[in-house]
């Protein structure tokens, strides 16, 4: 037994008090002059006796009062002798049952899933339940917010036990322990509150328990348990997940199917099949593979995007990747991935004059570095041919760049109007050839709106000092985000101090429009702009400090490395001209179920109405509503695992998608017991196994303890009627014998 309030055990010590009362205060026994004294004495003796026992009585109650008082004041608690104390038999109960209903409940052990074994667990307890006892059913997929959980009889959530299923998008399970105690607190507002109780069933899976999710404790006056059910040593294979690299994918390019795979409990040695889909074309690629028991491993998968397919817009491409073996948990044997493969756009560049015979051309490298990825085809014009080319030709053109000239004003104002129509433009300027007509280029440049900065002066590096380098590529700006990335991940040979990109002179610059962003700078005192971009309405430009071809400075120097020492070069302008059309931001094809899957609509496509192919999805839910013009489908309906493709009226697929299971429900690792027992308590952790019924498993488990205080109360108004009924009784006066008549 303990008490609540132990120090009020003092009060005891007032039991005395009667006693001494009782000595102070007692009765003196009366005189009685009558001459048969021996029949007085006789009836002297019994009276006493009598008195004696009243007497007795009396101070045991008072006692009793007392005693009674201050133990219901202390309020003590007696642990329940019976596990039927913890089902509710003696009384009704009010209980939310949890059930972990992710991805890795649908495990099969023993004939039925870890979802199947905790209905069953289930079904055992409500089967101890009081009929009057409420229950709320609740799983880790529901929304978590303030409302919902239902109040339900044990027979009616019997019946809701039949509908739960796996979800293929979950939380953690603690995180619906919030909602569980504001459920179970409203029901403890009252003056006689049913016993309280949470009951979690899980797998113990990983992802089930977020230790930043849900309460820390559980409120006072709430008993949490949490019924195992999972595998003790599970096996599985499972494809956690599926990358397509190098995106976007250009007709002819070979591309690489990346496939993670990691193996649990057990050796496997099976078949991985990879399938290419697009339209009715399916391209199946086969490889045997062997994992050891805990081996992970990246299986790649290398395929050629077809030249024929190249259209007015992307192709869209879906991988299923899949292993042969059955194993215990399907949801993770197969992984999806969509891409585009996107066709060569046309990019324009603008130069002074064709150089005749066979003298140096200045854009040879500009030009050959957009054919080295195949995603652009460079078109060369000089001035006098673009001036003659319309609005509509230009925006034929997926991106512009001016190179190592000065603009007149009629090109200016024919530049700005493509830019305003959504194009992307590349300045770069030329050399000392520029210094006669420099005011001209900035004037006319700054009129038309489309110049980032003035050029000032070129600044030249001493001939006694290394080159100065372009300063570390830290920036959220896609382009130099690029070059973070891949120093810090890929390790290209421009991420080598000897090959670091660096130049011997470049262009002074002075922004001009307050939008004028600086992307990189080189690292001199001042810290120059080396790359600098204006957003312009509808479009962008950049522009250099340097020229961008091969040329000398003097006879021991060049102008910069970038196309001599490394890389640099080549990759820049291929991220340049990624960014100004589109690519650097690759649209999203790929989301996790949970998700809204938006895909992007080509601007190209025949009217609506379009159709939506994928897995679970019912006749109704393959009407798409989308309006022409939109730019994106928000496809709500998609939920299973699996891809999904928009169809046209004339059934052409003209975008996709894929949904997948997050990899981390593939963890089938247990999570320890102590981050279960610090929030629900010690001993709340109960382990079924599969020989084990519930019943037997919370046997030897203590229930929470009975208070004492009502039973109490009850007590003292008991013994305090009794004793005023007796009080009464014999200490009423009887009438003097003269008076009788």
């Amino acid at each position: 037994m303990t008490f609540i309030h132990g120090y009020l055990l003092g009060g005891l010590l007032l039991a005395g008090l009667p006693v001494l009362l009782h000595l102070v205060m007692r009765q003196k026994p009366r005189h009685l002059q009558f001459p048969a004294f021996r029949f007085l004495r006789q009836r002297h003796l019994s009276n006493r006796r009598k008195l004696r026992l009243q007497h007795l009585l009396l101070l045991l109650l008072r006692m009793a009062v007392i005693a009674a008082l201050c133990l219901a004041l202390a309020r003590p608690r007696v642990a329940a002798e019976r596990l039927g104390a913890l089902f509710g038999n003696e009384r009704p109960v009010a209980a939310v049952l949890i059930f972990d209903t992710s991805a890795s409940m649908e495990y099969h052990a023993a004939g039925r899933t870890r979802l199947e074994e905790g209905k069953q667990r289930a079904r055992e307890l409500l089967n101890e339940m009081d009929s009057a006892s409420q229950l709320a059913l609740l799983d880790s997929g529901d929304d978590a917010g303030e409302g919902g959980g239902e109040w339900l009889s044990p027979a009616l959530t019997q019946m809701r036990l039949d509908g739960l299923h796996v979800r293929p998008a979950n939380a953690a399970l603690n995180r619906q322990l919030d909602r569980a105690a504001r459920l179970l607190e409203k029901l403890g507002e009252g003056d006689d509150p049913p016993p309280r109780f949470v009951y979690l069933f899980s797998d113990r899976a990983r992802a089930c328990w977020d230790r930043s999710a849900g309460p820390q404790t559980m409120p006072h006056g709430i008993r949490a348990l949490f019924v195992d059910v999972g595998a003790e040593k599970p096996k599985d294979l499972a494809v956690e997940k599926v990358e397509i690299s190098p995106l976007p994918i250009a007709p002819g390019e070979r591309f690489q199917v990346r496939a993670t795979l990691r193996a649990v409990g057990a050796d496997f040695d099976t078949e991985l099949l990879c399938q290419l889909e697009s339209d009715a074309e399916i391209l199946p690629i086969k490889k045997a593979i062997q994992l050891f028991a805990g081996q992970g491993r990246v299986v790649v998968f290398e395929s050629e995007a077809p030249k024929a397919r190249i259209g007015d817009g992307a192709t869209t491409y879906q991988v299923a990747v899949k292993h042969r073996t059955e194993d215990a948990l399907p949801f993770n044997n197969t992984s999806y991935a969509t891409f585009q493969i996107q066709p060569r756009r046309k990019v324009l560049t603008v130069v002074e004059d064709k150089p005749a015979g066979a003298g140096p051309i200045p854009w040879k490298a500009w030009q050959m570095a957009m054919s080295v990825g195949n995603r652009f085809e460079c078109d060369i014009r000089t001035t006098a041919e673009v001036e003659k080319l319309d609005d509509k030709a230009m925006h034929g053109y997926a991106a512009v760049s001016v190179f190592q000239l000065v603009p007149s004003a009629s090109l200016w104002e024919k530049l700005a109007r493509y830019v305003r129509g959504g194009g992307g433009l590349v300045l770069i300027p030329g050399g000392e050839e520029m210094r006669p007509r420099l005011q001209q280029y900035n004037d006319e440049g700054a009129k038309a709106g489309l110049l980032p900065a003035a050029l000032q002066r070129i600044e030249t590096n001493p001939p006694d000092r290394p080159l100065l380098r372009w300063s570390s590529f830290s920036t959220k700006h896609p382009i130099p985000a690029f070059f973070h990335r891949a120093i810090h991940n890929a390790e290209p040979d421009f991420g080598k101090p000897q090959s670091w990109p660096g130049v011997n002179a470049f262009w002074s610059t002075m922004p001009i429009d307050k939008d004028t962003v600086v992307l990189a700078t080189f690292e001199d005192r001042e810290q120059h702009p080396a790359l600098l971009e204006r957003a312009v309405e509808g479009g962008r430009v950049l522009l250099f400090a340097t020229p961008m071809d091969a040329r000398a400075l003097d006879r021991t120097r060049d102008w910069h490395n970038y196309w001599t020492d490394s890389s640099f070069g080549l990759v820049l302008e291929d991220q340049i001209l990624r960014y100004l059309t589109g690519d650097s931001t690759r649209p999203e094809l790929n989301y996790f179920c949970g998700q809204v899957p938006r895909v992007p609509m080509p601007s190209s496509l025949a009217p609506p109405p379009y159709t939506l192919d994928g897995p679970g999805l019912a006749i109704a839910e393959t009407n798409v509503k989308a309006n022409e013009g939109d730019a994106q489908l928000s496809l709500p309906q998609a939920t299973t695992p699996g891809n999904y493709v928009i169809r046209a009226s004339d059934k052409r697929i003209v975008a996709g998608c894929s949904l997948n299971v997050r990899p981390e429900e593939s963890d089938l690792d247990r999570v320890p017991p102590e981050d279960i027992e610090s929030v629900l308590g010690k001993d709340t952790l109960v382990q079924v196994g599969r020989a084990t019924s519930l019943k037997a498993a919370l046997a030897g488990m203590s229930p929470p303890p009975l208070e004492l205080l009502p039973w109490l109360m009850m007590a003292v108004l008991l013994v305090l009627t009794v004793e005023s009924l007796l009080a009464n009784r014999f200490y009423r006066r009887e009438e003097p014998i003269g008076n009788q008549q």
